[in-house]
């Protein structure tokens, strides 16, 4: 990757008192580190993925023991299922119109996945006899806010890492409990 990105050395500007945009440098550069021999380089591929998804727990405040579904499962809503499972998250479900992909979901920590038009999955608040703390959506569609809006429990989080493709969207909110809250993550957060 050399070839095409200059990577800047955040350390080295802060110690030599260039950390301000006259000098080149940008809040970015604090992300950059070196990454260790004994990570492979399909797991390096994947830190920045972590963190950014890592950082949505605090951001959706996502805690232990909730019930989460997340929709979509690739790097993102698989990093969102095994950190929930990690974290001590109660219920995860996922939805992804891919089987392979759904049996990946499962692998990683998933109690159930489903396919988006799985007559299951609307059933799943009724037969668990509790609606989600939050939805995830991994992928940032309009159409999937709205689905998620009956499965939430009241002042339920609608979660969205993924970022939307429009400018502005319609929020059903007929469709929702009382009170919900609807984030939106589009930046990650550091620290």
């Amino acid at each position: 990757m050399s070839e095409y990105v200059l990577a800047t050395d955040n350390l080295a500007m802060e110690e030599d008192g260039f950390c301000d945009p006259e000098h080149g440098w940008n809040e970015l550069f604090q992300i950059q580190r070196t990454v260790s021999p004994n990570i492979s380089v399909e797991d390096a591929g994947l830190l920045c993925t972590w963190r950014e998804v890592y950082a949505g727990f605090s951001d959706f405040r996502l805690q232990k023991g909730n019930d989460i579904l997340v929709f979509g499962t690739g790097p993102v809503g698989l990093s969102f299922v095994r950190f929930a499972r990690l974290l001590g998250l109660g219920y995860i479900g996922c939805i992804d119109p891919v089987p392979e992909k759904r049996e990946v979901a499962l692998g990683s920590g998933a109690d159930a996945a489903f396919a988006p038009d799985d007559p299951e999955l609307k059933m799943v608040p009724e037969e668990r006899e509790v609606h989600f703390d939050a939805v995830i959506d991994a992928v940032g569609k309009e159409e999937i806010i709205n689905f998620s809006l009956p499965l939430l429990k009241m002042a339920g989080n609608v979660c969205v890492y993924g970022v939307i493709d429009q400018a502005v969207i319609g929020v059903e909110k007929h469709r929702a409990p009382y009170n919900f809250n609807l984030l939106i993550h589009q930046w990650p957060t550091r620290e």
